[in-house]
């Protein structure tokens, strides 16, 4: 066995695939063969040993933990290199599929992979079958991940690994040079029509704005004219502008037509706002002013009508009395009312006496005097008290008509009275609004009237104020139109700095345009730089395939030399590399009986076949003492998938031919053959047994090592 490549003494495993516990297999650096049925976790360990090295399994994102098992996903390698123990752990980062590899030396310091170990840095994990040898030249350690593991032992085996690969990530920066230079292409055409567009589309706002000019007749200004003039209107503004403004000296363009568009607008703010606040108060004094006058006014009128309406009540009251008081008045209709019952009584006396004695008429016994007794005519009663009645009754109604007509006077004297007493009522209260809204008059007109009358001083006050009023808007209506001729020779002075800066425009679109030259320069170079990468490239693929074809004849020879050894197949009995499709090394086989046409190996041979055609590469050129790489480990996962014991036979021969030079992993389903094979082909204490006997998904593989452990 390679004495100078590492071997492994030992695997721990902890979470991995079918493991949950942690478990420790001791390998001394024996040959490990796996043995058990299948699903019973021997993958798990050729799996964990291959992660355990590289950090990626034979399948790029499988799941490697065990998803029943809470711990850790990790594996730990204890490998020997040159009489030097060494540890290799990895980890994986939970909730991640990211592994943290750590190489510590027996004292437990830590030490880079790349310098220790890089074999494990030289090629990536493999399918299947793994062949760990010594590194590669360090530029170009790795072969690109399209090629095949075949390709790679191949390309291993002739010494054209950097060159193989070499070519393959020249025609990866091809791709990349082809891809860079349609997209400089492109980007250089968008940006070549973007800056023609531009320059028209500038062009033709600098014509417009020559074709009428906001300098006027003459020649076209300067920046520095522009600016001189812009200066000579900050400085116009400026005057009477009680603020501080800002300093304009030394501004450049832009700042300077800023700063005029802000002191235009400062400068109408200030004036208009002077005169607004001005207006906003005589207009309010005006307002109050206008309101008292109305009240004012509104007051007189009532008092006059009050006044008026007193007058005419009071002569009223005095054609009633006709000089008489109403309580004299009163005392003679209490007289008269008096004399009306004094007349009344006698008269109802002698109507009921004329009643009577009417009734008397039917009765001639009864004629006597309803007064005195005294016997009497009735006929001559009545007469008499007839006649006393009808004077009696003329008396009462001249009395109850004076009564009346006095009563009349009376009540018409009290209406009068009481009418007059609300109006003098009223007039106060009148009177004493007056005096109030007086009060509020004085303190509008804020000084002291004397004699004077409130109401035309009032009214002189408030044409003063509309007059000031008039005064004011007119002070609006002159700053808005100063504010408009401002607004007009701004927008003159903003075309103007339009003007520069379209012009500034054209000369940096200009500029833009000469770098865009540069650049399609650049890029005619690039194209250029891009067809001799091309070139060499053919050139070197063109090399390397005449190297192939000058090597393909020997490498044939042992292909075909392990593949009927392993095989021993009946009509196939030769392989070969197709030379058509060079560099990229394929497969194919023929037989004597038709020398002249090839097979793909999956349209003619069977799974046993197939089988042993994976492993032809490696035990071809394990017999080859010129091998240019150490092969230190072979990782086979079930190789007689298919195979028959014959064929199991010559592969376990040939294992141990590969085994005087290679550490052998082997896990396989054929349990009692290798068990009967192994103690024919190595000796005792060049290998172990591994066996897997039983698998729970608790407790993961129960692992027995009945021999060589």
């Amino acid at each position: 066995m390679n004495s100078k490549g590492f071997k492994l003494q030992q695997v721990k495993i902890e979470g991995f695939k079918g493991f949950t516990g942690s478990k420790t297999v001791p390998i001394n650096g024996k040959h490990m063969f796996i043995l058990g049925p299948n699903n019973y976790g021997k993958s798990s360990i050729v799996e964990a040993i291959r992660w355990g090295l590289f950090g990626s399994t034979r399948r790029p994102g499988e799941v490697v933990a065990n998803q029943s098992y809470a711990g850790d996903c990790r594996v730990e390698l204890q490998m020997e290199q040159a009489a030097r123990g060494w540890t290799l752990k990895r980890r994986l980062v939970t909730g991640t599929s990211e592994t943290r590899p750590e190489l510590l030396d027996k004292q437990g310091q830590p030490h880079p992979l790349t310098s220790v170990l890089p074999e494990l840095v030289s090629v990536p994990a493999g399918e299947g079958m793994h062949i760990i040898g010594k590194a590669q030249s360090a530029p170009l350690r790795r072969l690109p991940e399209d090629v095949s593991p075949f390709e790679r032992t191949i390309y291993s085996y002739l010494g054209l690994a950097d060159v193989r690969g070499a070519i393959s990530r020249l025609e990866d920066f091809i791709e990349l040079q082809e891809t860079t230079e349609k997209e400089l292409a492109e980007e250089v055409d968008k940006r070549k029509i973007n800056i023609e567009s531009e320059l028209s589309r500038v062009t033709e706002q600098r014509d417009e704005i020559i074709k009428n000019p906001p300098w006027g007749a003459g020649s076209i200004p300067t920046q520095a004219d522009t600016i001189s003039r812009i200066e000579q209107f900050i400085k116009e503004l400026s005057l009477g502008v009680t603020a501080q403004s800002t300093p304009v000296g030394g501004l450049e363009l832009g700042s300077l037509i800023r700063e005029a568009e802000a002191l235009v607008d400062r400068v109408s703010r200030a004036k208009r706002g002077d005169v607004e606040s001005a207006l906003r108060a005589v207009l309010e004094k005006l307002k109050q002013g206008q309101s008292l006058l109305k009240q004012l006014s509104g007051l007189i009128g009532r008092v006059g009508e009050v006044e008026s309406e007193i007058a005419s009540t009071e002569q009223g009251l005095a054609r009633v009395l006709s000089g008489e008081t109403l309580e004299a008045l009163a005392k003679a209709v209490e007289e008269i009312e008096r004399q009306v019952e004094e007349t009344a009584l006698p008269l109802d006396i002698q109507k009921k006496a004329h009643a009577w004695l009417e009734r008397q008429l039917h009765h001639p016994e009864r004629q006597h005097c309803p007064v005195c007794q005294e016997e009497t005519k009735s006929e001559d009663l009545i007469v008499s008290l007839t006649n006393r009645i009808q004077v009696a009754s003329s008396q009462e109604k001249e009395i109850v008509a004076k009564r009346d007509a006095l009563k009349h006077r009376y009540q018409e004297a009290s209406g009068l009275a009481e009418q007059l007493n609300q109006l003098k009522t009223k007039l106060a209260s009148l009177q004493q609004q007056w005096e109030q809204i007086k009060k509020k008059v004085l303190d509008f007109l804020a000084s002291d009237v004397g004699k004077q009358d409130v109401g035309v001083l009032l009214q002189g006050r408030i044409d003063e104020l509309d007059n000031a009023r008039l005064t004011l808007e007119k002070q609006l209506r002159e700053t808005a139109e100063v504010y408009q001729e401002w607004k007009r020779k701004l927008g003159r002075l903003q075309e103007e700095v339009r003007f520069h800066r379209t012009q500034e425009r054209l000369l940096e679109l200009e500029r833009q345009r000469r770098q865009l030259y540069d650049v399609e320069q650049l890029l005619r170079t690039l194209v250029l730089f891009g067809d001799s990468i091309r070139r060499i490239t053919e050139a070197l693929k063109g090399a390397l395939n005449n190297t192939l074809k000058r090597e393909l004849p020997g490498i044939n020879k042992k292909l075909t030399e392990a593949f009927v050894a392993l095989t021993e197949h009946p009509a196939y009995n030769r392989v070969y590399i197709d030379d058509s499709i060079l560099p990229k090394l394929e497969l194919r086989v023929a037989s004597d009986d038709d020398p002249l046409r090839g097979w793909l190996p999956s349209q003619v041979l069977n799974a046993q076949a197939l089988n042993a055609l994976e492993l032809v590469p490696y035990f071809a050129f394990s017999e080859l003492i010129d091998l240019p790489f150490e092969v230190y480990l072979l990782l086979l996962d079930d190789p007689t998938q298919s195979f028959d014991s014959h064929h199991i036979e010559i592969l376990v021969a040939k294992l141990a031919e590969l085994g005087e030079r290679v550490q052998l992993v082997v896990a396989s389903h054929e349990v009692g053959q290798f068990q009967q094979l192994l103690p024919n082909y190595f000796g005792s204490d060049d290998y172990m047994v591994v066996s897997t006997t039983k698998w729970s998904r608790q407790d993961g593989p129960t692992l027995e090592i009945p021999h060589g452990g």
